[in-house]
């Protein structure tokens, strides 16, 4: 599963000015699509049922 620091990582590897090294893009991309694919999962429910019929969790 992806590290919580995902985001600082890619904003850093985009703000090098000599690039970063093909591997390391790499593996960045990988898990970047890998969260997304995990935050997809989480929306499916939203998808399928529709907002209105979920009821509240939590304190919202």
């Amino acid at each position: 599963m992806p590290g919580p620091d995902l985001v600082d990582r890619l904003w850093a590897a985009s703000e090098h000015d000599q690039g970063i090294p093909p591997a390391e893009a790499q593996a960045l991309f990988i898990e970047a699509a890998e969260m997304i694919e995990m935050l997809r999962g989480l929306l499916e429910p939203l998808r399928e049922n529709g907002l209105e019929d979920m009821t509240p969790k939590g304190c919202a």
